[in-house]
């Protein structure tokens, strides 16, 4: 049986609020990107980093991006990753190129937005019997 044909006027909600999100995540993500040029933490592992590759202790290498278990991208140039910005932590990179890189901090970003959310929604209670309140989570 053919599809049904799209209703336009469903299809143009859609893409707006596609383009809406985007735009949104876009305006966050560009936000965080300026807080976090300024923040020291960051800026001095970003620092440490790039001191390592010219000392030639770290190697830049080509971006190790992979699809569910298929070949790496191995683009170049790379940006370097961090795993975490703690003390000790700095130099412990992944390289990626610039398309990868964005995709990633986009994901962990989202990750991070989501658990606020969480953390802000208000929990439930139910009475399972008389004076006894148990909190759902």
């Amino acid at each position: 049986m053919p599809d049904p044909p799209l209703n336009p006027w469903v299809e143009k909600r859609r893409a707006d609020s596609l383009r809406r999100e985007k735009a949104r995540l876009d305006a966050i993500f560009t936000a965080l990107k300026a807080k976090n040029h300024s923040d020291p933490v960051k800026v001095r592992a970003r620092k440490m980093v790039g001191q390592a590759v010219k000392r030639g202790d770290l190697r830049q290498l080509p971006c190790n991006w992979r699809e569910k278990g298929g070949p790496a991208c191995g683009c170049l140039p790379t940006e370097a990753h961090h795993y975490s910005y703690d003390r000790g932590q700095e130099l412990k990179v992944r390289w990626l190129c610039k398309e990868h890189h964005d995709i990633l901090s986009r994901a962990e970003l989202r990750k991070k937005m989501q658990a606020a959310a969480e953390a802000r929604r208000p929990r439930q209670e139910r009475i399972e019997a008389p004076g006894v309140i148990v909190l759902e989570d």
